[in-house]
């Protein structure tokens, strides 16, 4: 598991979505990947960096 604390922690949402990203790119097992954000901001930017 990944876990990437944008809220309590600060961790800017940009850079948290694409360590994320490229972790999940460059992992290659078969598995589901589900990415789990509490904001807009979070789903937005991560559609775009995936695509």
């Amino acid at each position: 598991m990944l876990f990437i604390s944008t809220g309590e922690f600060h961790f800017p949402n940009r850079p948290a979505a694409g360590i994320a990203v490229r972790t999940v790119r460059e992992y290659r097992g078969d598995t589901e990947v589900i990415f789990n954000g509490f904001k807009d901001i979070d789903y937005e930017i991560c559609r775009e960096l995936l695509g």
